[in-house]
């Protein structure tokens, strides 16, 4: 059995390179979709929405990373002895190890960012489409609120995870590059620019190079 290594990563570091709207599945006049926001009007990235992200990526990373397939979730979810994404991520039947949270503005550090963020957003139009056909709807014009480029997120992951399953989840995370809603339409680019933390009694840091290009592992 392969050995288990507790698992702190924090502060992990998320950077837009783009506009970005992850949808609090609201809207007022006007406007289609609001971002997620705090009680106190602070954008946030969701747990689920970044877990989510990451075992999509992780599904598509694992037969490189650890040499074995991953089930198809969520159509051929692991029944027997779960996969190395569903060991990370967990399914119905297999509870995750893995504890997620909240992504909250690395700028908000004083009531004033505080303030300024509340009112922090643009307005992104699009026409509207047909499902059914597939093609633009005459005179339906479709605005959603978005957040702009270069706003950065700060957040955790914790828990537990089997040594050979750890560099998945690392691949997993150094690959994201789009969170969030329309990411076909160009929003949500992003990437993890800064890492650290440990795995089990050994520290773990990672850094992006100036260029944009990925950093080291100390």
């Amino acid at each position: 059995m392969s050995t288990m290594h507790e698992i702190h990563f924090d502060p992990i570091v998320l950077r837009f390179r783009s506009a970005f709207r992850l949808g609090a599945g609201r809207a007022r006049p006007g406007l289609k979709a609001l971002v997620q926001r705090l009680a106190d009007g602070r954008p946030v990235v969701p747990a689920a929405a970044l877990k989510g992200a990451l075992r999509e990526l992780a599904e598509r990373l694992c037969p490189a990373v650890t040499g074995a397939p991953a089930c198809r979730s969520p159509f051929d979810l692991c029944a027997q002895q779960p996969c190395p994404v569903c060991r990370l991520f967990g399914n119905p039947r297999w509870p995750g190890p893995l504890y997620f949270a909240d992504f909250l503005p690395r700028q908000a550090t004083t009531p004033a960012t505080i303030a300024a963020l509340r009112h922090l957003s643009a307005t992104r139009a699009h026409v509207g489409l047909d499902r059914r056909l597939g093609t633009a709807v005459p005179g339906l014009l479709v605005q959603t609120e978005t957040l702009p480029a270069g706003l950065e997120f700060v957040g955790a992951i914790d828990g537990q995870a089997r040594a050979d399953d750890v560099p998945l989840l690392q691949a997993a995370l150094l690959s994201l590059n789009r969170l969030g809603a329309e990411t076909t339409r160009g929003l949500g680019v992003c990437r993890v620019i800064a890492v650290e933390g440990r795995i089990g009694t050994e520290p773990w840091r990672w850094q992006a190079s100036e260029q944009g290009q990925e950093g080291g592992v100390a």
